[in-house]
């Protein structure tokens, strides 16, 4: 699946981030994607120590880290198989994310993500590899100082790609990773889909394809769950505008 958006320059395609292409014609096998569990690794941490905690750990307590870090692998890396391998011939895509960074940058040190988390990505990302699965991950905010080390590992696409934070800029990523991975998302979902006009929608659709999407890549959506404060006209817009640049 995500070889076709890729390759295809003039198609784009309204996709679920849990699901896979909603497209006319497709078959049940081509439309599906699938999720991994939703067990974050930093969100978890946070929940058994607190937020501040959690952080000043990474400092004064690393081998405390660790162990948490371990235990919560082992589980993770068991359950993922049980998926991977109930779901052989039936999915292209394994999801799975974590939330590790802000609207501003990074919660932890380039070097603590390094060393504390990296591995176990790495882990989790060969295990989908190995079972012949394209990686999707999600992480919100901006993180490109660890952006190579997610692409090295093997992830396929990201979820979910924020542009309006500085950093992101659609030019600057698609220009620095556009030909390693596909962008989900773009469209804000913190400004734009709620507060904005149809057509201001429309035209933000049609930029984020004519920049994201060029050459293939771009997978269009909001850049996070849409909320009920989203007036419907606006959703639909959306859909209509990316339906209209694949027809």
């Amino acid at each position: 699946m995500i070889k076709l958006l890729r390759t295809v320059p003039d198609k784009a395609c309204w996709v679920g981030p849990r699901a896979g292409v909603v497209e006319e014609g497709l078959s049940r096998k081509d439309a599906v994607g699938l999720p991994g569990a939703w067990i974050p690794f930093v969100c978890t941490l946070f929940e058994l120590f607190g937020f501040e905690e959690t952080l000043m750990k990474f400092y004064y307590q690393p081998k405390l880290i660790e162990a948490a870090i371990y235990h919560l692998e082992m589980f993770i890396l068991d359950l993922s198989r049980l998926v991977l391998e109930a779901s052989k011939g039936l999915a292209d895509i394994f999801w799975f994310g974590d939330d590790f960074a802000t609207d501003r940058s990074m919660m932890m040190s380039p070097e603590h993500w390094r060393k504390f988390l990296k591995p176990t990505y790495k882990k989790i990302f060969h295990l989908a590899k190995s079972h012949g699965r394209k990686m999707w991950f999600h992480c919100c905010g901006t993180f490109r100082e660890v952006m190579p080390d997610l692409i090295d590992m093997g992830m396929d696409v990201w979820e979910t790609t924020q542009v309006h934070l500085p950093g992101n800029e659609p030019k600057v990523l698609k220009r620095e990773y556009g030909k390693d991975i596909c962008f989900y998302g773009a469209v804000n979902t913190q400004q734009t889909l709620p507060f904005g006009t149809p057509e201001e929608v429309r035209a933000e659709v049609r930029e984020r394809i004519r920049v994201l999407g060029k050459g293939g890549g771009y997978i269009v959506g909001g850049d996070h769950t849409i909320l009920p404060d989203v007036p419907i006209d606006n959703v639909l817009a959306m859909i209509d505008e990316a339906k209209k640049f694949s027809s």
